[in-house]
């Protein structure tokens, strides 16, 4: 009932935490955003285009306050007013959208630099004065003066630039042009058919973006092609030299939260050597010791993922 007084999308499917039903993630989701103010996590997630629509026009005439964290760059320019970054223990505040933030912290950082050059020069040029007149009884007072003005110094520091995930694919062997060919394909849970009847191809080089309402058959297309699960009916049939990696929003809780991220990467089978696995954490910004934490310590989903990925 609340989803209709909401003029929630009849078709959407808002999943706010796995394993919750339709109509508790509806119920959920519209008594949030009755609270004033009202806090969302990451509302996007799993959000279809129409969903998004929807969520996005609700927030712009939402009259209370809005505290939202969210990775989806587009979704901020579009509700956002203000952009709180946390960065290094701290918080800054940039009133605007979040490209006026990228743009706005740009000139914020050539300013600082242009002040941090300034400082350095000038408590180059105290130091020097001091080392040189120290042991001088008539610049006694003096010296001592910029001493205290060095103390007084408030030392200025850039915010440090976010690590980023280091990719590179290396190229494989040609395949055939024809990388994957659909015949019939159909599939069902029980009584609910899905999908029955696709045929498609894809070609080398193809980029695919499946889209649609969610409940549409997206995931479970997604699963037939990797060959993780098998259809109902039809086939789907891979060319030569081709090697396929999967993905799924699932991943994550394919891992064992009890094993270290060293022991995860490792258990998949590989010709590669203990150097080359390391490099490959590395390159998803897992560093020294912590490679040895458990999977359950990294609780942010994007580590989660990070990890899930460098196993694919």
């Amino acid at each position: 009932m609340r989803t209709q007084q909401l003029n929630f999308p009849l078709e959407t499917v808002m999943l706010l935490k796995p394993g919750q039903n339709r109509s508790s993630r509806d119920s959920v989701f519209a008594k949030t955003t009755l609270l004033k103010p009202a806090l969302l996590d990451e509302p996007t997630n799993h959000l279809d285009t129409e969903s998004m629509e929807w969520l996005e026009s609700y927030l712009k005439d939402y009259p209370g306050t809005i505290l939202v964290v969210s990775h989806d760059h587009f979704f901020l320019d579009k509700i956002a007013t203000q952009i709180a970054e946390l960065a290094n223990r701290r918080i800054h505040i940039y009133k605007g959208n979040y490209s006026y933030y990228l743009a706005e912290k740009e000139r914020r950082m050539e300013a600082l630099k242009k002040e941090m050059e300034l400082q350095k020069a000038q408590i180059k040029k105290i130091e020097e004065f001091v080392e040189r007149f120290r042991y001088k009884a008539s610049k006694a007072a003096q010296v001592q003066s910029r001493i205290k003005m060095l103390d007084k110094f408030k030392e200025i520091k850039l915010d440090g630039s976010a690590k980023s995930v280091a990719m590179r694919f290396p190229e494989g062997k040609k395949s055939v042009k024809e990388v994957v060919k659909v015949s019939n394909l159909g599939h069902s849970y029980g009584d609910l058919t899905v999908f029955s009847g696709l045929n498609f191809s894809l070609f080398r080089g193809d980029k695919v973006a499946f889209v649609g309402v969610n409940g549409s058959g997206k995931s479970t297309l997604s699963r037939l092609l990797s060959l993780s699960e098998q259809p109902a009916q039809g086939t789907v049939q891979y060319g030569d030299h081709v090697n396929m990696a999967f993905f799924s929003q699932e991943s994550s809780q394919n891992l064992t939260y009890a094993n270290t991220i060293w022991e995860e990467v490792s258990s998949v089978p590989s010709s590669a050597d203990d150097q080359v696995r390391r490099n490959l954490l590395g390159a998803f910004l897992f560093s020294g010791d912590d490679i040895f934490k458990s999977v359950g310590r990294s609780s942010q989903r994007g580590c989660r993922g990070q990890n899930n990925f460098s196993q694919r």
